[in-house]
Formats: structure tokens, sequence, C-alpha cells
């Protein structure tokens, strides 16, 4: 019977977890703590396969291709294309 190495943590070699990561991303309220249940929106969600570059071009000199072509090019969903087009999504907040 082979058994398992013990883990020993080495914090030369230690790494943030995803969670943690996506954690430090997130939105904050005035006081600055962490608003619950509000995650990282946008290109700081770490999901996002589109990003605000990405988003101006759709909406701008990409404006006349169609949501098929555009959707191929960036490896998104024809809805995605849609909804960033038409705002539903990736909405600018002024400051």
């Amino acid at each position: 019977m082979i058994l398992p190495q013990p883990i020993i943590w080495d914090p030369d070699h230690a790494s943030i977890s995803p969670a943690l990561a996506q954690a430090s991303t997130m939105r904050l309220d005035s006081m600055g703590r962490r608003c619950p249940g509000a995650a990282a929106r946008g290109e700081d969600s770490g999901r996002a396969r589109l990003t605000w570059e990405i988003v101006h071009r759709i909406r701008g000199p990409e404006s006349g291709r169609s949501l098929g072509f555009l959707a191929r090019k960036y490896s998104v969903g024809r809805s995605t294309i849609e909804a960033a087009r038409k705002g539903r999504t990736w909405k600018e907040i002024s400051s």
C-alpha cells in the first residue's frame, strides 16, 4: 500500500485560488466593504470574453456586420453580440 505524500505549504510556491482572485475584484460600497452578492462586472469578472475595446468596435465600426459574423469572430453567441450592441449588457456608467 502506497501512502500519500504529506502536503507541505511553501509560501514561495503558493498561488491564489481562482475564487480568491475573483473576490479581490469585487465591487466595494462607499465604506470600502464588499457588496454582498455583487460580483465584479465586465472585464473585471475574469470570465468575460468581450472587452470594452471590442464592445466599442461592435457598436461603432463593426455595427454593420452580421451578428453571426461577429459572434464567430469573438467566440461568443449571437445573443451576446446583440445584447452588447443594443446596450442591454456592457452598460457604460458615467461618473
